[in-house]
């Protein structure tokens, strides 16, 4: 029977070990990734990212590095026109509810404007800054 007990004990430790190390891990890697993409969401990001990918010879950098950097900036450019997009988008669905929503549904509408920005780097801090679209 104490056999039993500490085989149980063994294997429930060790599972208990294995999941707090599987969650601790798993938020970490996540961290790191998150942290990653939002690099590379901004043009040099882009540009080293892709410099590191195809590793240019000496010879080859001055025709590759402009290539880069100028597709790095249309990127960009992209991501802020849509960013710029997707406010007023939501803006006006916001104008467009406001009248047929009650108060307290207009309260919910109201703190979903002031959770992290998905568009930028890590989110941002709740209630923090919003970014301002380029002109």
């Amino acid at each position: 029977m104490k056999l039993d007990l500490k085989s149980i004990t063994i294997v429930g430790g060790t599972l208990a070990l294995g999941v707090v190390l599987g969650l601790l891990l798993q938020g970490t890697l996540q961290r790191l990734r998150n942290d990653r993409m939002g690099q590379l969401r901004h043009e040099q990001g882009f540009v080293r990212h892709m410099a590191s990918i195809i590793r240019p010879r000496a010879d080859q950098r001055a025709a590759i590095m402009p290539l880069l950097e100028a597709t790095g900036a249309r990127n960009q450019q992209i991501i802020d026109s849509a960013q710029a997009e997707l406010r007023s988008t939501l803006e006006g669905m916001r104008a467009k509810l406001g009248p047929i929503l009650d108060a307290d549904q207009r309260k919910r509408m109201d703190a979903l404007g002031r959770l992290p920005d998905p568009f930028r780097p890590g989110g941002g801090p709740p209630g923090g800054p919003r970014p301002t679209s380029k002109p």
